[in-house]
């Protein structure tokens, strides 16, 4: 391992991650590609995540803050990174043998990139997964900056970052309640080139706690993440002016549009209708020629849906 001149930096946030960080760290002890040091920053745990990190003694580095979330453990972790690459492990995913070492292949080959990502395989409670032989060659698609704007497409736990792209654009956004990697990947694409390696070479460990979760919370910094790039503000993050306000607005539109229909899904009848008051108003100031969708229509569209689905699976 590359202690003294590492390349990569793997950075793991972790909190209250006892019974999983041990399976993590040794995935990266495990990398064929030895250019690494591993930092784990401790993010307030209360119960034996230190004990089980410090028995690694000099091969992981141990740093233990305040609670204050992982997109803050993130920070900390690259301001101590001596690589000029970053790599985030959630404490309780884990990675291909191979994930570094193919990673870095396509750094050293293509052109300002700045954010290297694989296809996760997902892991949900009781489900245990192989990861699939790679690729000789494996093969890549280019990240489109614009997609972001509608929905996340990346898992943390698959990323590769340039170092000087990250501290450029500020790192994680500790402001945001919800939504500080989505964030991210839009400032870096947005500055560099970023792939997706299509192989599996990382597992997520996905907790069933339901997707009405926070659902609330979440929608509303994405709006507040959206309307960021929006160029006709002046604090902009579209300097350059990319993206076309008609784009804007459709991908805007369309977003808020699914957001109040998620929203009924879920039974939040209450926020669904605050979320209507905001697509009615945006809706007026784009369009003011056309008729807002009424309320209503939302909720037919709704009870047909579920309808629908209870038809498709045999649901009394």
């Amino acid at each position: 391992m590359g202690k003294q001149h590492p390349i990569v930096s793997v950075v793991i946030p972790a909190y209250n991650a006892g019974q999983t960080i041990e399976r993590t760290i040794q995935s990266v002890l495990n990398q064929t590609y030895q250019q690494y040091e591993i930092i784990v920053v401790d993010d307030g745990s209360s119960d034996d995540t230190a004990e089980k990190i410090r028995k690694y003694g000099d091969l992981v580095q141990y740093i233990s803050q305040t609670n204050a979330g992982a997109g803050a453990a993130r920070n900390t972790g690259v301001r101590s990174a001596k690589g000029k690459w970053i790599a985030f492990l959630d404490s309780d995913d884990e990675w291909h043998p191979k994930k570094l070492e193919i990673q870095i292949q396509f750094c050293n080959s293509i052109p300002d990139i700045v954010l290297v990502t694989n296809v996760p395989t997902i892991i949900r409670i009781g489900e245990e997964k192989d990861f699939a032989p790679v690729s000789e060659t494996p093969a890549y698609s280019i990240w489109n900056h614009e997609a972001f704007l509608r929905r996340n497409k990346i898992q943390t736990s698959s990323v590769l970052i340039s170092k000087d792209a990250y501290e450029a654009v500020g790192g994680c956004d500790t402001s945001l309640l919800n939504a500080q990697d989505r964030d991210l990947w839009l400032k870096l694409l947005y500055r560099g080139t970023g792939i997706c390696i299509n192989e599996s070479l990382s597992k997520y460990y996905h907790l069933n706690t339901g997707l009405s979760r926070n659902l609330v919370r979440r929608f509303q910094c994405d709006l507040i993440l959206i309307d960021r790039w929006d160029h006709r503000k002046s604090d902009t993050l579209d300097v350059d002016q990319r993206i076309p306000v008609q784009k804007f607005i459709k991908i805007k539109y369309a977003v808020l549009f699914s957001m109040i229909f998620k929203l009924l899904r879920f039974n939040h009848e209450i926020a669904a209708k605050q979320f209507w008051h905001i697509f009615y108003e945006f809706h007026n100031n784009e369009y003011p020629y056309l008729p807002c969708p009424p309320w209503g229509l939302f909720k037919t569209l709704v009870y047909f849906e579920s309808q629908r689905q209870r038809w498709k699976y045999g649901l009394k």
